[in-house]
């Protein structure tokens, strides 16, 4: 019987122990909502900021992703360490939640800007994130394409649906619905190695 019990205790023990970083919803309002994390873990001041109203909240993992002001920044639950992937401009009209690669060693935006600013030569642009095995950053490569796109209180994109990872080396993306030249048409993208 002892036996028995001490191995329900392990078991119990492990999976309370294994329960995965989870984004629990607080408060809504009228276009948004905020946001805490699941298995509650001190967070840093600014990743609670962020977490109040943001566009979109992403959890891989040990891995917060969000964007908090014009920054968008990956916060580590085990170190506690708070990184800076990109920062955009104040002036574009949205920007997507994360798409990762299977193995969780790229991640990709969509930034939609249809004024053209900055040098966009397309009204949205696809930044993709290489990683080293510490998720520092060792590469990043930017693709201006006619990737589809809806609106409301801000514009985004649906990772998964509109742009999407094939492999670690192609990415695809749906061209936008409502362009004259091929709409809904897909269309993918080689990487670098």
């Amino acid at each position: 019987m002892k036996a028995v019990l001490s191995f329900i205790l392990i078991i119990f023990g492990f999976i309370a122990y294994s329960q995965e970083y989870k984004i629990i919803q607080t408060n809504e309002y009228a276009s948004c909502a905020d946001y805490d994390i699941y298995k509650k873990v001190e967070l840093p001041e600014k990743i609670t900021e962020a977490l109040e109203c943001p566009p979109w909240v992403d959890i891989q993992g040990n891995y917060l992703t969000i964007l908090s002001g014009l920054e968008i920044i990956m916060y580590n639950f085990e170190n506690q360490e708070v990184k800076s992937l990109f920062k955009i401009y104040d002036d574009i009209d949205g920007i997507s939640a994360p798409e990762w690669s299977k193995d969780k060693t790229k991640i990709m935006f969509v930034i939609i800007n249809q004024n053209l600013n900055h040098g966009y030569k397309e009204f949205a642009r696809i930044i993709v994130l290489s990683f080293d095995d510490e998720y520092k950053i060792k590469d990043k490569e930017k693709f201006d394409r006619p990737v589809n796109f809806f609106c409301g209180s801000i514009c985004t994109s649906m990772p998964g649906e509109d742009f999407y990872f094939i492999d670690n080396q192609t990415i695809e993306y749906k061209r936008h619905n409502e362009i004259e030249e091929n709409p809904g048409k897909k269309e993918q993208i080689k990487l670098k190695d």
